[in-house]
Parts: C-alpha cells; structure tokens; sequence
C-alpha cells in the first residue's frame, strides 16, 4: 500500500514508495534524472548524512511529476561527482554541490535542460537542498553524525 503523501512530502521528496507514470519514463538514454534517481539510490554509496543522499531526497519529489523532462544527462553529471556526493552534507558542501550543478548546466549547449538548468541559479538549488534537509532532520531521516566510507572499502 502507498503512503498518501501530502503536497509538502511530494515537493521535497520525502514521501516513499511514490510509482513514476509509464509516460514519463526515462527518454535520456538512461542518463536523466530517473537514471540519476536509481545511480543515487545506493546507501552503501550515499548513506543518510551524505550530499549524494540528499539530492536524491531532493529530487525524488519532482520525479513523479516530471519524470525525465529537462534532466539531460544530470546522472552523468553525477556520476562525475561520486566523490564528492558521498561527503557530509554540510553547509559549505551543499553550497559547493549548488555551484557546480549550477556550472554543469551553463556548458549544455542546446535544449529545455539547457535553458531551464542554465538559468538557475546556484542559490535556489542551494535552497531546495536546505528545505529538503530541514524536512530530513525534523522526520529523523537524517543521520547528523555521517563520516563517508573509503572508497576501497565500497567496492
């Protein structure tokens, strides 16, 4: 059974369990955000407290809605920045992670991905990352004392 989530749950990603439309399925060549989505969802890389599980928080709640639209090649992207997702979700991390996202979508050179990424700014996606967290931590869904793994010791 699926949890009935509230307008709030959906807009910051924390309501469970929430199926994707068939007709907003993955049209990126498994390199949008539903491929972002599955690459993020792996708690042994990204456990709660990291960068990598808070954008996956963060994105879940547009997913449903939106599916792949305007997402590129974010997972790429993501993949680029495995490193630096499984850190500590701090203040100046989340800031870090912002900017470069930010950067990312100012070198798309063409399409809607392009044109709406390109034109956030690293400010607003800072603050979706800070609302997503805050709603983490008042749910206890928030591990405040994560220290990332190793690399070696994930493999």
């Amino acid at each position: 059974m699926l949890h009935p989530a509230s307008s709030w749950e959906l807009r910051h990603g924390l309501a469970p369990n929430l199926p994707t439309a068939p007709h907003l399925a993955a049209k990126n060549g498994g390199a949008g955000r539903i491929a972002a989505l599955e690459y993020l969802s792996d708690e042994a890389k990204f456990p709660s407290g990291s960068l990598g599980y808070l954008v996956r928080r963060a994105i879940l709640g547009v997913t449903p809605v939106v599916g792949d639209f305007a997402s590129g090649n974010i997972c790429n992207h993501y993949r680029s920045v495995e490193e630096f997702l499984r850190e500590p979700a701090t203040p100046d991390n989340i800031s870090l992670l912002a900017e470069r996202e930010t950067e990312y979508w100012r070198t798309q050179e063409t399409g809607v991905a392009w044109i709406i990424g390109g034109s956030t700014p690293a400010g607003i996606r800072k603050a979706a990352l800070l609302c997503t967290l805050a709603k983490l931590k008042e749910t206890g869904q928030w591990d405040e004392h994560y220290k990332p793994a190793k690399a070696e010791d994930l493999d």
